[in-house]
């Protein structure tokens, strides 16, 4: 096939192989359509949710602080939740029925799960990823929305997983939201018992201090030592609330601290300017890093030094909020230290405050403990009921915008497209079987081809002939169809043949082939009646004395011949055979003998052509095939010119070029190339179409 093929050498490849073509589309849009509509029908139903900005944060001040957040990581992060492992448990568990019902239920879950049916059920891990590789969950581009989408066979199951899918979502959501609020009251609550306790045994003792020393007053005056106690109890009494206050803070930390990123929920990290910048940063060489994958790849130098930098301020942001916790925990025991040292100096003073008025000063004291563990309680007692509040508060930035209704149509499969892409694959692949099998085909095709691959003259093209049959005798079209395009063929060859020298044309032609069955005794026959037709003297010879053909078109017997005469066991007159097309006579191959290629090369055959040549205008001499036998070649130095036939799409470039080089060796002059046997509807020659439609008309009127 050439390298260089125009749009209109495509065109004729596809003309030429258009049954292929055609054989391949129909099969190819037959497979898709039969697959088509084999198919099971595939349900899609999809439940739609808002999720907006997430700016309620619990903290021990009970303040609502704004957190924002990258809403793209933010949303991806939502929706690598719904596919969780979580959420397909929650939802295969609630869609369990019990039952008649649920046997009746075509669930695909269901009866993997075993239910209304007598198998044993897989696995509950088994179900979780047939629940998986099912659900599909898409953000919708430049909005906060959220598609959950579940398949099935059935569409009311499928519009049933879909919202159950999303309800499970929005339950999480809400415990997620409220479990460090729920943890921190329950905490508060068994504190605030506690506190209780104590400020009841102080009270207690309080009274019965005042009963048995039969103190009614208690009031100390202007003393300076229990001025000074007074003081140093204030103060035990503020570094307690101090420690109980910094206890909170590091109770909470040590609780948040088991909670993979709970630590980021603090107030005094959400609050942090350096942790804020930080994670500005890291939103913004996400951003970066999201954009700059798809150009670069995860192996680029970019995108390595941007991965570095993400590390590098995640462990900023870690060591921060590590820093915050550590810096919340001395707090606690920086207090704690405090009140330990205040404490002992309350007691050493306690102590000199004994010896001037023990039942006094020891009155003030359990009283001033009363006093301060109801200030506690109270304290306590605040938290705890605004802590039940925000407990019990059920708030969700996650919203149900469209619910999942059962479709009405399959999603899956799409038969028009499927049939379109059956259609656009069919002919592709018939187009590229047809350019392949062009490329793969080693016979010659064309005129064109043919010529621009020997170098040698181009005689003419005979087109395929409905008539013509390997398996019968030669079809003489030039009698027995004088006007037909192959008749006509056969004239432009002649003509060409007689033009082909300028001096003198050639007496002694030679017509020869590759192989056995390229058509060349069909040539020789038709080329001789041609050639008789002018009014010439012609003689045509069987030369193909181990296979001879040319005696049963002419049917003649065969009984003497060529051989008959080299062997002189008969005369020229006894094997010369008169035919019935005028001015054409005819030599067979006479007897077979074992030796062909010997009698051939004799003195004896090169004798009887030379006095052929003087009672003849023109001898023609059909050959044997040329490869694989000697006779041919030594019938070229008797032969004036070799005229060549190649059959078209069977004989192969190898043999013909073989045939050029052994005829260029023994310096045979070749007269030219006849293609044979073209189908010319593959070809765009305009002369033949014209010829066609010229040669109609004259039937037509030749008929009338």
């Amino acid at each position: 096939m050439k390298e260089d093929l125009g749009l209109r050498d495509y065109l004729a490849i596809l003309n030429k192989r258009r049954v292929s073509v055609a054989v391949i589309f129909v099969l190819f849009v037959l497979a898709v359509a039969a697959v088509t509509f084999t198919m099971t029908p595939v349900y899609k139903a999809t439940a739609q949710v808002y999720i907006g900005q997430p700016n309620l944060q619990f903290n021990i001040q009970n303040q609502q602080m704004e957190n924002q957040v990258d809403m793209a990581v933010y949303l991806q992060t939502q929706v690598n939740i719904i596919k969780s492992e979580a959420i397909a448990k929650k939802v295969i568990e609630n869609l369990r029925l019990d039952g008649p019902q649920q046997s009746r239920t075509p669930f695909f879950l269901l009866r993997l799960l075993g239910r209304g049916n007598t198998e044993r059920a897989p696995s509950m891990e088994h179900a979780i990823k047939a629940f998986e590789s099912h659900l599909v969950v898409e953000t919708v581009k430049g909005s906060n929305l959220v598609n959950v989408s579940y398949e099935s066979r059935n569409p009311e199951l499928a519009a049933q997983a879909a919202n159950q899918t999303v309800q499970a979502f929005i339950d999480q959501d809400i415990d997620m939201r409220t479990a460090p609020a729920r943890s921190y009251m329950a905490w508060l609550n068994g504190e605030l018992d506690k506190i209780k306790n104590q400020m009841n045994e102080s009270s207690d003792s309080l009274e019965n201090f005042k009963r048995s020393e039969s103190i009614v007053g208690g009031d100390r005056g202007s003393n300076v030592t229990l001025t000074a106690l007074n003081d140093l109890n204030a103060k035990v009494l503020s570094a307690e609330a101090k420690r109980y206050q910094a206890e909170i803070k590091y109770q909470q930390v040590m609780r948040l601290s088991s909670v993979p990123g709970g630590l980021m929920s603090l107030p005094d990290v959400l609050n942090n300017k350096l942790i804020q910048d930080l994670q500005t940063q890291e939103t913004s060489i996400s951003k970066e890093m999201a954009e700059k994958s798809k150009k670069y790849g995860d192996k680029h130098p970019v995108m390595i030094r941007l991965e570095n930098e993400m590390k590098q301020i995640k462990k900023q942001v870690n060591d921060e909020v590590n820093l915050i916790a550590d810096g919340i925990k001395n707090n606690y025991d920086e207090a704690r230290r405090e009140e330990q040292s205040l404490r002992r100096a309350f007691n050493r003073q306690k102590a000199e405050a004994m010896s001037y008025d023990r039942s006094s000063a020891e009155y003030e004291l359990k009283k001033e403990d009363v006093e301060g563990a109801k200030a506690i309680y109270q304290q306590v007692l605040k938290r705890a009921q605004e802590s039940n509040i925000m407990g019990t508060i059920n708030v969700s930035n996650v919203q149900l915008i469209d619910k999942a209704t059962p479709p009405k149509f399959p999603s899956k499969p799409k038969k028009a497209l499927n049939i379109l892409l059956g259609i656009v694959l069919g002919l592709f692949t018939g187009a590229g079987f047809a350019l392949i099998s062009e490329h793969m085909d080693n016979t010659y095709t064309s005129p064109e081809e043919l010529e621009e691959n020997l170098g040698v003259p181009m005689l003419g093209v005979v087109p395929k002939s409905p008539q013509q049959d390997d398996k019968r005798p030669e079809n003489i079209a030039a009698v027995t169809d004088p006007i037909s395009p192959m008749a006509e063929s056969f004239r432009t060859i002649r003509s060409n043949i007689l033009l082909s020298r300028r001096n003198h044309s050639p007496r002694v032609i030679q017509v020869c082939s590759a192989m056995h069955g390229e058509g060349k005794s069909t040539v020789s026959i038709n080329l001789a009646s041609i050639m008789a037709a002018a009014g010439e003297k012609i003689l045509l010879i069987d030369g193909d004395m181990r296979r001879p053909r040319l005696h049963k078109a002419f049917e003649v017997p065969n009984t003497r011949g060529l051989s008959s005469l080299i062997t002189k066991k008969a005369e020229l007159p006894d094997v010369l055979r008169r035919t019935k097309i005028q001015n054409l006579s005819f030599i067979p191959s006479g007897p077979l003998y074992s030796n062909p290629g010997e009698m051939l090369g004799s003195t004896a055959m090169f004798n009887l052509m030379a006095g052929l040549r003087e009672q003849f205008d023109r001898v023609l001499i059909d050959c044997p095939p040329y490869l694989g036998i000697a006779d041919a070649s030594l019938l070229t130095p008797l032969s004036d010119g070799v005229v060549l036939v190649v059959r078209s799409g069977k004989t192969i470039k190898d043999a013909v070029l073989k045939i050029k080089k052994n005829m260029d060796t023994i310096e045979a002059e070749i007269l030219g190339v006849v293609l044979n046997d073209m189908a010319i509807r593959s070809v765009d020659y305009y002369y033949h179409y014209n010829y066609s439609d010229y040669i109609g008309t004259k039937r037509a009127k030749a008929s009338a």
